[in-house]
């Protein structure tokens, strides 16, 4: 009972957003793990009314002392809400566009460039961050630019991070290490 409440309450919250969605553009809701036991929630919805989501722990049956549900037991108080909303933009047109500001901002073809090569030629300190739960980029890569750079240079894990949320997931061990790191070499 307690993932079909928070399931059927975050279906309902997609199914509003989607209402306002135009063509063939979609939305993601991503409810990422926190403390609760039903872990991760994900719910996709679109523009024709269409909802689709699951979450980690099916089975979880959170029921409070009056026999109602608390879903704050099942979502936690500590992870993060994303929604991210799909505009089905051609990929090869946005892969276009990315490289072209690569090359005006940074000076850089994104085809050509490797990080491994160019962390290699860094003669200034370098921190390495990343999440313990990336999906995004895999832990195997920060492990190849860190041995890379010759340079001075630290390596922070942040646990149970996703993908560009260390700040949130741990700010106490992000700023920490940042501050750390800006002593030590700056």
């Amino acid at each position: 009972p307690g993932a079909t409440s928070v399931l059927g309450k975050t279906f309902s919250i997609a199914q509003m957003m989607g209402s306002m969605l135009k063509g063939r553009e979609a939305l993601t809701i991503k409810i990422n793990g926190g403390n609760g036991q039903l872990g991760n929630i994900i719910v996709d919805a679109n523009s024709k009314g269409e909802v689709r989501g699951y979450v980690d722990n099916p089975s979880v049956s959170i029921v409070n002392n009056n026999g109602g549900m608390n879903d704050y037991y099942a979502i936690g108080t500590e992870g993060m809400i994303d929604v991210i909303k799909d505009l089905k933009l051609p990929v090869n047109i946005c892969y276009f566009f990315i490289k072209i500001g690569a090359k005006i901002f940074g000076n850089f073809d994104l085809e050509e460039t490797s990080a491994i090569e160019q962390v290699a030629k860094s003669k200034i300190p370098i921190i390495f961050i990343h999440g313990e739960k990336d999906t995004f980029v895999p832990y195997e890569m920060l492990d190849k630019v860190y041995n890379a750079a010759a340079c001075e240079k630290d390596k922070v894990t942040i646990p149970n991070s996703p993908h560009a949320r260390n700040a949130c997931a741990n700010p106490d061990l992000y700023w920490s290490s940042i501050l750390d790191f800006i002593n030590k070499y700056i």
